[in-house]
């Protein structure tokens, strides 16, 4: 996700730019923005986050996560993970091991979740498809935290 995560900075300072976001862009052969392409396919079967998405779609949920939770959403995000892992050892962001990859994405799912205050689960897995496993779904129920009062999935700008 590192090449997908930068652009959560780069749509910010389109905002404050006052500059169409990136993901309205349209393409010219089908004529649909990057919300349009990507909706279509949460939740379907068979998808997968690393395989069913091009890049911009992958920006999708993580702008979605600001529509529902705020402006200040992943500020918050990043103040809880250095606060609490600020001695972890460096990561390799470029693997391509799948259990490494998996451990990322349920710690993405476990932040993202504490940061909103709500259960993000169903979007996470159910929607978006994130290779998430039984286990990282059971530490995520673990949080006890609440369903979300609306979908963060159906947001768009």
């Amino acid at each position: 996700m590192t090449e997908v995560t930068v652009n959560i900075c780069s749509l910010a300072a389109q905002r404050t730019l006052g500059q169409t976001s990136n993901l309205l862009t349209v393409d010219p052969k089908t004529g649909l923005n990057h919300f349009q392409t990507a909706l279509p396919k949460l939740g379907a079967s068979g998808i997968s986050y690393e395989q069913t998405f091009g890049a911009y779609e992958k920006l999708v949920p993580l702008r979605q996560l600001e529509l529902a939770f705020g402006e200040d959403f992943w500020p918050k995000l990043h103040r809880l993970v250095r606060s609490e892992h600020q001695h972890d050892a460096p990561v390799d962001d470029y693997t391509h091991d799948p259990v490494i990859n998996a451990r990322q994405y349920l710690a993405l799912a476990s932040c993202a979740g504490r940061t909103a205050g709500y259960d993000l689960t169903d979007f996470f897995v159910h929607k978006w498809a994130l290779p998430i496993d039984s286990a990282g779904v059971a530490a995520l129920a673990a949080l006890g935290l609440p369903k979300p009062p609306v979908d963060p999935s159906a947001l768009t700008d």
